[in-house]
């Protein structure tokens, strides 16, 4: 790369960049790859479709390929590649009718986004029906929690009633503590009332005694 000159186009640095550093195989042996090219287990089919045109990419930087060879050489071994019998025989048609590559990989994808739905909704149902056990055990599980809860509230609600009633007995004795209070109160009252009357008894009585003897108190 030291050679090249500092006016030097950008193709033509890319080209000098895959003679030193890419890969050595020969173009043949990237069209063989990318012909037998297969979508991986597991593998969307967007990955998939991913994966098949970086592989063309490679083909065409060792071959010269038209753009209408590209495009049937991609639509096909896109469709031909794919691991899902189903989605090859729900997307037959339009494989036979020449729609584009952009077109038939998006028909692919609506497909398989709807066996997904499909196959998730059938493991549901099986989930539901295929295994009374488990349906049966998380019933009594869930009958053996609501007996518990049941029962926690039953006691809570003694324990409300035994502190009502507690609450009662104390005001009650708080009542009868005041009214005892307030009855001995007047009783003292009553009493120290009349022991201060008894002076003026003995007083009247006393005068009414010299008014009916005058002499004896001389």
């Amino acid at each position: 790369m030291l050679h090249m000159q500092a006016d030097a186009t950008v193709g033509e640095i890319l080209t000098e960049l895959e003679d030193n550093f890419g890969n050595v195989a020969s173009s043949d042996t990237f069209l063989s790859r990318f012909l037998s090219a297969e979508q991986k287990t597991g593998a969307s089919v967007t990955q998939w479709g991913l994966r098949l045109e970086e592989m063309l990419l490679q083909v065409i930087r060792k071959s010269k390929i038209d753009e209408q060879e590209r495009r049937f050489m991609l639509r096909k071994t896109f469709w031909r590649g794919l691991k899902s019998e189903e989605l090859r025989n729900a997307t037959r048609v339009h494989f036979e009718n020449n729609v584009t590559y952009e077109e038939l990989r998006n028909k692919v994808r609506e497909k398989e986004f709807e066996v997904k739905l499909l196959k998730d909704n059938d493991n549901r149902h099986k989930i539901g029906k295929g295994n009374p056990l488990a349906v049966e055990t998380v019933s009594c599980q869930s009958n053996e929690l609501m007996q518990q809860l049941m029962k926690k509230i039953e006691k809570l609600d003694r324990k409300l009633e035994d502190l009502k009633k507690e609450g009662q007995t104390d005001r009650k004795i708080s009542n009868d503590r005041a009214a005892n209070n307030t009855c001995e109160y007047r009783q003292r009252g009553f009493q120290r009332g009349g022991y201060r009357r008894r002076p003026n008894y003995y007083q009247n009585n006393r005068n009414n005694y010299h008014t009916a003897n005058p002499d004896k108190s001389m």
